[in-house]
C-alpha cells in the first residue's frame, strides 16, 4: 500500500522534477541520474504488476491514457520528424508556444496514423496466426 500510494507518487513527482532541471549531458546525470531512472522505472513496473493499491495503475486506466497507449508506436514514429520541421519553419520561436504546438501536431498525425494505417495492419493479425487442429479422435472410436 505505501508502494503504491506514497513511494511511486513521490519517485515520479522526483523524475518529473529531474527531467525539468537536468539534461542529459549534465555531468549529475552520467553520476546518478541514469541510476535513478532505472531504479524508479524498476519500482514503478513493480508497482504496476503487484500493486493492488497502485494509484499509478488507476491513473493508467483512465479513457485517455488507454488512448495514447494505442497510439503510442505512431508518437513514437512521428514526433521526431514533425520537431524537426517545425524547428526548421519556426526556428526562433518560444518554447511556450512551440512545444504545445509540437505536442497537439504529433498527437494529431499519429491518430491519423492508428486510425488510417495501424488498426487495419492489425486487424489482420488473426489471418496469419496458425488455426486450430481438430481435436483427437477418442481412442477405440473411428
Amino acid at each position: 500500500r505505501v508502494l503504491g500510494q506514497v513511494l511511486v507518487p513521490a519517485l515520479l513527482v522526483a523524475l518529473i522534477l529531474m527531467m525539468g532541471f537536468v539534461t542529459w549531458n549534465d555531468p549529475w546525470m552520467g553520476k546518478y541520474g541514469f541510476v535513478f531512472t532505472a531504479l524508479v522505472a524498476s519500482v514503478l513496473v513493480t508497482d504496476l504488476v503487484a500493486g493492488s493499491h497502485s494509484l499509478t495503475r488507476r491513473l493508467l486506466s483512465t479513457s485517455p491514457m488507454v488512448f495514447t497507449g494505442k497510439i503510442s508506436y505512431g508518437l513514437y514514429l512521428w514526433h521526431m520528424p514533425l520537431y524537426s520541421v517545425l524547428s526548421h519553419v519556426a526556428p526562433n520561436s518560444r518554447l511556450a508556444l512551440s512545444a504545445p504546438l509540437k505536442i497537439t501536431l504529433t498527437f494529431a498525425v499519429a491518430s491519423m496514423s492508428y486510425y488510417f494505417v495501424e488498426r487495419h495492419f492489425v486487424n489482420l493479425r488473426h489471418r496469419f496466426q496458425p488455426h486450430a487442429a481438430a481435436p483427437a479422435p477418442l481412442p477405440g472410436r473411428p
